[in-house]
C-alpha cells in the first residue's frame, strides 16, 4: 500500500472532518482494519464474525483476507482458519460464519490480510445447551454518537460474566438532535439520505473506541429501530446488516430481522422487529397488527413452542401501556406525549396486537415471560396487563392479574428529561404523577443514561439499571434499583421502600386550586411534624418550603400567575404531589 493512499484512506476514515470530538480516532495500529472487529447471532455451535478492511488502491474491487479462531488471545491453539473476499458491494466488509464450534465455548478471532497485517483480536461465545443455572445478558438502545460520551459501552466491554449484548435499536442516528450538541464534529454531520451517507454513519460511530470495545469483547445480537433505518430507507437496511454481525439467513436477506436463540434451557429469546411491518397488515377487525401478520404468527408460536423456564421477548418500542389518564392537562403541556398515552408510536398505538399477545400469555397458559424494550430513553419497570384500571382483573398492590413483565433500561447516551428540558428538580413530580396515572408501573427514572444488566436464574430473574455520565469520559458507573421476577410470578416483586408505602397511602389535599392569595394544606394527623412542603415554579426552582401540621394555610404573597408545583416530602423523600394553579 503506497503511503499517498494511506494517507487518502485515512481522510477517508475521518470523514475528511476538519475537527473531530474528543475520543474520536481509527485504530490506526491495526491497518487497514480500521474499525475493529465484531462477532454477532450466536447459536450452540456457531457465530458470526465481522471486520471491515480498506482497499490497498481506489481500484481494488474484491480484497482476499484470512480469519483465525483461537482457543487463546494468543492463537497459540488454533481451531480453525479459512479465507474470505471483501468487495466492493459489500463496502469491504466481511461477515463469516464459524461453525462446528462446542457449546458455551468462548473462543477468540482475528483477520489479516496478504501482508501480514492483523487485525485486533475479538471474543466471542457460543450458547451453552442443557441444564443452565444461571447466565447473564445486557440490553440497550438509543446510543447516539452526537448525544454524549459512550462510557456505557465502555463499561460494556469490560464486563466478563456477559453471555451476550442485545441492542434494541437506535444503534446509529440519522442526524444531530438540535438539544444535544454534545460531541458535534466540524462540519456538522449531515442528516442521513443517501447510500454514501448511510456508509459514512457507520464508519463514523466506528471511530469511538468505546463502542468497537463493546463490539470486540462482546458477542452482540443487533437490531435496528427507526433512526437506524429512516423507517423504510432500503439503502439503510441494506448498510446496517453489512456493518454489524448479523447472520444472513434467506430471511434477513429480506430485511426481516426478527430471530430467535436459546440458553440452554434456561431462556428462550424472541427477538421481535416493531419498527419494519407496522402498516402491512390488519386484524379482522380493521385494527393494523404492529407485528405484521406473518411475524405475529411467528411470535406468538414461538412463545407457544418454548419449553424453556424463562421467554424474553426483544421490543424496539414500550410494550405495556403508559397513560396519561386523570394528570392534569397544565403537566402534559410540559412534556411530550400523544392525548391519552404518551407514545402511541410505540404500543400503545396498537392495542389490538398487545390484547392479542397478552391473550396467548394467558389462554395457553405461558409464564415467565419478560419483555425487554428500548427507545423510550428512560429506566422503566412494570406489570404487563391489558388494563391496569381493572380492579377486578389486577391488583397493582400485589401484581395479581398481571400475565408478564417488561424492563426498559434508559438510554446509553440519547436524551430523556433533562436534555429535553425539564429540570431536575422537577422530576420527582413527575414521577409522583406518572406513577399514580399508571398502578402497573413499579419503577421508574428519568434523567440517567446507561444499560440493563438481566441475571436470569432457575428460580428468578434479576434486572438492574446501571449508568454511567455522558457529558465527560469516566469511568464510574453506579447501579440503579434491582428489580426482581420470580419463577411463576409473572409481575414484579413489589418494592418496600418508604416512599413506594407513603405514595400509596397518604392521602392530602390542597385548596382551593386555582388559589389567589393563600392556599390550604391538609395531611393525615399521623404525618403531623413528619413532612415539609415545597412550591416549585415550572422550571423547578423552589418558591417556598415550610413545616406542616394537620392543616396549614400558606401565604401566595409574591406568586405571580401560573402553574406551580405542591410537593409533600417526607423524612425519605418527596413522596407526592400535586399541581397548583394561581390566578391574580
Amino acid at each position: 500500500m503506497s503511503y499517498f493512499y494511506t494517507l487518502l484512506v485515512f481522510m477517508t476514515i475521518s470523514q475528511t472532518f476538519a475537527q473531530l470530538p474528543a475520543n474520536m480516532f481509527a485504530d490506526s495500529l491495526h491497518a487497514p482494519f480500521y474499525y475493529g472487529v465484531s462477532s454477532g447471532d450466536p447459536d450452540n455451535n456457531s457465530f458470526i464474525i465481522w471486520t471491515h478492511i480498506s482497499p490497498p488502491s481506489p481500484d481494488s474491487f474484491t480484497v482476499n483476507i484470512a480469519w483465525e479462531i483461537a482457543s487463546d488471545t494468543g492463537f497459540t491453539n488454533i481451531v480453525q482458519n479459512g479465507t474470505a473476499i471483501a468487495d466492493s458491494l459489500q463496502t469491504y466488509t466481511v461477515k463469516v460464519e464459524i461453525s462446528g464450534l462446542l457449546a458455551g465455548t468462548t473462543y477468540y478471532y482475528r483477520f489479516s490480510d496478504l501482508n501480514a497485517n492483523y487485525s485486533v483480536w475479538g471474543r466471542a461465545k457460543t450458547l451453552p445447551t442443557g441444564n443452565i443455572i444461571k447466565t447473564k445478558v445486557a440490553v440497550m438502545s438509543c446510543s447516539s454518537i452526537f448525544s454524549g460520551f459512550f462510557n456505557a459501552y465502555r463499561r460494556l466491554a469490560e464486563r466478563e460474566d456477559l453471555q451476550l449484548i442485545i441492542h434494541l435499536g437506535d444503534y446509529i442516528y440519522d442526524y444531530a438532535d438540535a438539544d444535544e450538541q454534545v460531541r458535534i464534529p466540524t462540519p456538522y454531520p449531515v442528516d442521513c439520505n443517501t447510500r454514501e451517507d448511510w456508509i459514512d454513519r457507520h464508519k463514523y460511530y466506528l471511530l469511538d473506541p468505546d463502542l468497537r470495545e463493546a463490539r470486540r469483547m462482546q458477542t452482540w445480537y443487533a437490531y435496528w429501530d427507526n433512526h437506524d433505518i429512516d423507517s423504510d430507507s432500503l439503502y439503510a437496511k441494506e448498510i446496517f446488516r453489512q456493518w454489524l454481525p448479523i447472520r444472513e439467513s434467506a430471511a434477513v436477506q429480506q430485511n426481516y430481522l426478527y430471530r430467535n436463540l436459546s440458553i440452554g434451557n434456561l431462556a428462550d429469546v424472541i427477538m421481535m422487529d416493531v419498527e419494519s411491518l407496522r402498516a402491512i397488515d390488519t386484524f379482522p377487525n380493521g385494527e393494523y397488527n404492529l407485528l405484521g401478520n406473518t411475524q405475529f404468527e411467528w411470535a406468538t408460536q414461538s412463545l407457544k413452542n418454548s419449553n424453556a423456564r424463562w421467554r424474553l421477548m426483544g421490543s424496539q418500542k414500550m410494550a405495556g401501556g403508559w397513560y396519561t389518564r386523570g394528570i392534569d392537562q397544565s403537566i402534559l403541556n410540559l412534556v411530550p406525549n400523544d392525548g391519552d398515552v404518551f407514545d402511541n408510536s410505540s404500543w400503545d398505538g396498537y392495542f389490538e396486537t398487545r390484547n392479542r399477545l397478552f391473550d396467548t400469555l394467558t389462554n395457553y397458559n405461558i409464564d415467565n415471560c419478560l419483555i425487554l424494550s428500548g427507545d423510550a430513553h428512560i429506566t422503566l419497570a412494570l406489570d404487563l396487563v391489558k388494563d391496569p384500571y381493572d380492579s377486578i382483573a389486577y391488583n397493582p398492590t400485589t401484581g395479581y392479574g398481571s400475565v408478564g413483565c417488561e424492563f426498559l433500561p434508559s438510554s446509553i447516551s440519547r436524551g430523556n428529561f433533562d436534555e429535553q428540558g425539564v429540570p431536575a428538580s422537577i422530576s420527582p413530580f413527575f414521577l409522583g404523577i406518572t406513577m399514580g396515572a399508571n398502578p402497573h408501573h413499579i419503577h421508574m427514572e428519568i434523567n440517567q443514561h446507561g444499560y440493563g444488566l438481566i441475571e436470569i436464574n432457575e428460580d428468578s430473574i434479576v434486572a438492574t439499571p446501571y449508568y454511567s455520565d455522558i457529558l465527560t469520559q469516566t469511568n464510574i458507573e453506579t447501579a440503579g434499583q434491582k428489580l426482581v421476577m420470580r419463577n411463576g410470578d409473572n409481575h414484579w416483586v413489589r418494592l418496600p421502600t418508604a416512599v413506594q408505602s407513603l405514595q400509596n397511602n397518604i392521602a392530602w389535599e390542597i385548596y382551593p386550586n386555582p388559589a389567589t392569595a393563600s392556599l390550604f394544606v391538609k395531611i393525615p394527623e399521623n404525618l403531623n411534624n413528619s413532612v415539609k412542603l415545597t412550591i416549585c415554579d415550572a422550571l423547578g426552582r423552589e418558591i417556598k418550603k415550610i413545616s406542616l401540621n394537620e392543616s396549614s394555610e400558606i401565604s401566595l404573597d409574591g406568586i405571580s400567575s401560573g402553574i406551580y408545583f405542591v410537593n409533600l416530602i417526607s423524612e425519605n423523600g418527596i413522596s407526592t404531589a400535586k399541581v397548583l394553579e394561581v390566578l391574580r
